[in-house]
């Protein structure tokens, strides 16, 4: 398990060299920052991975080192809530207070596991479909572009 574990990381973080941001998302991970809004990110793939692509980006100091990710038990990837129960608990947040902005359903189901509210991200319809049909009630085709922006797609989570 750990050979399978070490390739697949060095895989990951191969990828992470070069992996395409996803348009918004470094401005608004920066203005949330800058607010002082605690960030973690919860993912099923390896931390390394993540702190290399967070590192190429500039991205790193936003996180304050809070990145969950795959752990050596596979039973603890998502839909398991093992990562958000960690990122909840590190960042000092409770369930209430957070909100997960997730591209799976996966991530719908952690989430929806500790009661935390949930913002669907897809760019193809067959993923927001997904999204919809796991139960989520806002999907969004791109990212913000600032914070009041954010603020009333987690508004209309809230309300529905």
């Amino acid at each position: 398990m750990a050979e399978l574990e070490a390739w697949l990381t060095e895989e990951e973080i191969r990828a992470a060299g070069s992996a395409v941001p996803t348009r918004n998302a470094a401005e608004l991970i920066r203005a949330l920052a800058d607010a002082r809004v605690a960030l973690a990110i919860t993912t099923n793939n390896s931390p390394k991975a993540v702190r290399r692509y967070l590192e190429r980006t500039g991205l790193t100091r936003c996180f304050d080192g809070h990145v969950y990710g795959r752990r050596l038990d596979p039973r603890l990837l998502k839909p398991h809530p093992d990562c958000l129960e960690r990122a909840l608990k590190w960042t000092g947040t409770t369930a209430a207070e957070a909100v997960m902005i997730g591209d799976a359903e996966a991530d719908f189901r952690a989430a929806r596991q500790l009661g935390v509210r949930f913002l669907g991200y897809a760019t193809r319809e067959t993923k927001s479909a997904v999204l919809y049909g796991a139960g989520a009630r806002v999907v969004m085709d791109e990212l913000p572009h600032n914070l009041a922006e954010l603020a009333g797609q987690v508004g209309q989570v809230d309300q529905l």
